[in-house]
């Protein structure tokens, strides 16, 4: 069966469940179809039901969102969920972030592999050719970074009242990062690969340099605490911003601005979640990553952690409340 013949299939009960989902107990009435409250319970397994069909039939990802979201809405009025704001925010983070970087695990492995192949690249390559750096950056620039992590601030630490306005600049920077990557997507994704390969060019490229030339101590120790955050912030908001620009260039069945407006809400899903990483990264890096009294075996075993519980909680949390 075509996606086409299975949507006209079943296009009427997907409208009633969704006008009884929006009306809540109220009877729905879509032409032939009407939803009594005892039929709610079939309804909604068979929502679920051409949801694992249309996974299976790899239908299109817009078709998948929709029935993935009936079949959650239905779960949540179904057995009783509560829906106040911070309930709803802990589900986001509990359950809704992770199923939905896995269900979009498509763009986020390109948008992974857009910064961070050009990342593993530079640190390599500066370490055989460290003068590299120069064709990348300005000599202004070059010296700043080692100052910075050569500098007074990395031997004796900063002061406490340093830490609040070094975490609003490094907020504001790390939203402009994810911002570039994410809107670029409305440039048919372009502008999202250009400030993925960019950013990761440019990260890689300190790091090895540094690395080179025996400032590797101050940098990662500086670093590990928050990259899992900031780096992965980045790459979903990428992913965010290539979903956008996926539903531009092959909207497939759609016109380009269904096509868009399916994809907003993975896209705005992914975002949500990205702004929260960059502020848990800047968090860390304004109090945490420029302290002394922590030696750099554990900072760097924190950042390592870090990584891993991060790449667990994408994996495995919210599997038991998959529909």
């Amino acid at each position: 069966m075509t996606q086409e013949q299975f949507e006209l299939q079943h296009q009427a009960t997907w409208q009633a469940f969704e006008h009884w989902l929006n009306g809540r107990h109220k009877k729905a009435t879509i032409q032939e179809v009407t939803l009594q409250a005892r039929d709610i319970p079939a309804i909604y397994r068979d929502v679920c039901a051409h949801l694992a069909l249309a996974r299976d039939r790899q239908y299109t990802s817009a078709l998948l969102d929709r029935l993935n979201q009936l079949a959650l809405q239905g779960h949540e009025v179904l057995y009783g969920a509560r829906t106040g704001v911070s309930t709803k925010i802990g589900r986001f983070f509990t359950r809704d972030f992770p199923q939905l970087v896995r269900e979009q695990r498509g763009v986020v492995f390109i948008a992974a592999a857009l910064y961070f192949v050009p990342l593993l690249i530079c640190i390599i390559w500066l370490q055989q050719d460290p003068k590299l750096i120069y064709h990348i950056m300005s000599t202004a620039e070059v010296k700043n970074f080692e100052q910075m992590y050569q500098g007074e601030m990395m031997k004796n630490g900063r002061d406490s009242g340093a830490d609040f306005m070094m975490w609003g600049h490094y907020i504001g920077n790390n939203i402009k990062i994810d911002f570039q990557c994410f809107a670029g997507g409305l440039l048919f994704g372009i502008g999202t690969v250009f400030y993925l390969v960019m950013n990761g060019i440019m990260h890689g490229s300190v790091a090895g340099y540094l690395t080179q030339i025996g400032a590797g101590e101050h940098f990662w120790g500086f670093v590990s605490g928050h990259s899992a955050f900031e780096l992965l912030g980045a790459v979903m908001s990428g992913a965010a911003g290539l979903r956008i620009g996926m539903a531009l260039i092959a909207p497939g069945l759609y016109s380009r601005a269904t096509a868009l407006k399916h994809a907003a809400k993975p896209a705005v899903g992914l975002c949500f979640g990205a702004a929260s990483m960059t502020f848990i990264a800047a968090f860390i890096e304004g109090f945490w990553s420029s302290n002394q009294w922590a030696p750099f075996e554990f900072k760097v075993g924190l950042g390592i952690t870090l990584w891993i519980l991060l790449l667990i909680y994408f994996v495995f949390v919210g599997r038991r409340h998959a529909a």
